[in-house]
């Protein structure tokens, strides 16, 4: 199987030199031994920047798409592409770059030799005047090294390390330093990142003194604020001596370059970058940052819609849902909403602020029993527009032609299999627990009861090797008792779903969340309301 790559380009007003990024990323040497797609994230710019990308549409023959995100702010826009992307290797690179021809095909060959590499950070070479006086990047001179003009992650590590910060970057109140948090944040965890000298981008922004006397004094000034996260938030005494020697350096290079009669404005514009960024660095980690989380998370909430079958030979009802207007709804929660995978959640409720919360409507999307119409006619549209959704499996009846209550008047309801279920799994599909053969919990003893909740975690483990704390689980027509919910701790399930509508808050049980029921009679409006959209 061919190795998918995805490159994240974001870009605010620069139309002209992202007309020489995309083409260098056009003439990228493709050997067949991997593919890739490329997402541009338009930030809010009022140039011709969506003109330009739509230039690039038939040159790239379905492998370029545009998104707009209007949060104002880098990591925003990288956030809203993570979302997206589809790739197993995720590319950064910046909208003022020209990446060498071979760039993708040995980021490709480095991860290809390596199983066990979970990052690679490139080359940032300067093009001062575009006549080859070229010069390496100074922050690449430093003691911390990368940078997200030009590095890849696999997708999973990304998932791992969690979302860009959105304090940091170009266009927030901490100006830039969003690629090296990341960084920052994969080293703490121990993730295998390695240099690589050979995979090189020509990086051509500084054209005039005034641009890098501007740029010198915003990255010193980012670069504090950045430390001084990681000092009031983690206690890291390591930021803090980075600090202290970020300004000694700083105070140093001043001394030099007036004594030497050389670089003096650069100097004057590093040491101040650096000492504004020490009070302003203290001010918003310390003050606005705080206050900011503490009124957000009083209004945290996110809605999980339950679905059941997607099918256009039955008639449409509280269970059933006709294609085309399943593919409206996704269409519309792809546009209007943040879609979060159940997984994220806690993340989501713990990080709201750094997380995709962006005053729309949160949603989480779920489907009951596991019938065969879910992988036909659903998954498509999930997997087209890049959707993380939860499949509760009724596992007793996976790969059989057992038939529900309800649907006895009905055709057969032809159950999906375990090798569709796989399928699924390798793309935003997750699988939850739906007991072994969906009874009323309810009228169960405990004995009983467990019984059936237990062998649906079993199989699911067997089948799709996922552990019961990793395994959702959801009551068979919502209902249970506290007995229920016992059972479900002791097995360490971390969340568990009933078919109560509403939305859910930040302090609501783990193993008792609201779920609303989607109906195939609803109309658009009526879908809008049961997500708070209206």
């Amino acid at each position: 199987m061919k190795l998918k790559l995805s490159i994240i380009l974001c870009t605010y007003n620069r139309c002209e030199s992202l007309k020489d990024t995309l083409a260098s990323i056009l003439e990228q040497n493709c050997d067949g031994s991997f593919d890739y797609e490329l997402l541009v994230v338009d930030n809010n710019s009022c140039d011709q920047t969506k003109a330009t990308v739509l230039s690039f549409m038939d040159k790239f023959q379905g492998r370029l798409r545009y998104v707009f995100e209007a949060r104002q702010g880098k990591s925003y826009a990288l956030n809203t592409a993570l979302q997206k992307v589809k790739g197993d290797i995720i590319v950064f690179t910046d909208d003022d770059c020209c990446p060498h021809p071979e760039w993708l095909k040995r980021i490709c060959n480095k991860f290809c030799k390596d199983a066990h590499l979970d990052g690679v950070l490139g080359r940032a070479i300067w093009d001062d005047d575009g006549k080859g006086m070229y010069e390496e990047m100074y922050a690449e001179k430093s003691s911390f090294k990368g940078s997200g003009l030009n590095m890849s992650f696999r997708r999973k590590v990304l998932e791992d390390i969690g979302p860009f910060d959105i304090y940091l970057g170009t266009g927030t109140i901490g100006c830039s330093g969003e690629d090296t948090d990341l960084l920052y944040r994969a080293k703490a965890l121990k993730k295998n990142i390695v240099l690589d000298g050979d995979i090189i981008v020509i990086h051509k922004h500084r054209t005039t003194f005034k641009i890098k006397s501007k740029m010198i004094y915003r990255d010193c000034k980012g670069r504090i604020i950045f430390w001084w996260k990681h000092v009031i938030q983690n206690k890291d005494i390591f930021a803090l001596k980075n600090i202290y020697w970020t300004i000694l350096g700083a105070f140093k290079d001043l001394f030099k370059a007036v004594k030497n009669k050389k670089d003096v404005s650069l100097k004057i514009s590093q040491f101040i970058g650096t000492c504004v960024g020490l009070f302003k660095g203290a001010y918003i980690w310390s003050v606005h940052v705080p206050i900011k989380k503490h009124f957000l998370r009083k209004k945290i909430c996110y809605s999980v819609l339950c679905y059941h079958r997607v099918n256009n030979e039955l008639t449409p009802n509280n269970f059933i849902i006709s294609i085309e207007n399943f593919e409206k709804q996704m269409q519309y929660l792809d546009e209007q909403c943040c879609v979060i995978a159940i997984d994220s959640v806690q993340d989501f409720l713990d990080h709201p602020d750094s997380y995709i919360y962006s005053g729309k409507p949160v949603v989480v999307i779920t489907f009951d029993d596991g019938y065969r119409d879910n992988f036909l006619n659903a998954y498509p549209v999930l997997e087209k527009l890049n959707l993380p959704a939860t499949i509760f499996l009724v596992t007793g009846m996976i790969e059989t032609d057992k038939a529900f209550e309800r649907y006895q008047d009905l055709p057969t309801p032809d159950m999906m299999n375990w090798d569709e279920a796989r399928l699924m799994s390798k793309n935003r599909v997750n699988f939850g627990a739906h007991t072994v053969s969906h009874p009323h919990l309810y009228k169960m003893n405990s004995t009983a009861q467990k019984n059936e909740i237990e062998k649906s975690f079993i199989d699911i483990k067997i089948h799709l090797d996922k552990s019961m704390s990793d395994t959702p689980f959801a009551y068979p027509y919502g209902g249970y008792t506290q007995e229920t919910v016992s059972i479900l701790e002791k097995l360490g399930t971390k969340h568990g779903f009933t078919v109560n509508p509403g939305e859910n808050q930040r302090n609501d049980s783990r193993l008792e969340l609201k779920r609303t029921e989607v109906f195939g009679t609803d109309s658009l409006e009526n879908f809008k309301k049961k997500i708070g959209a209206l």
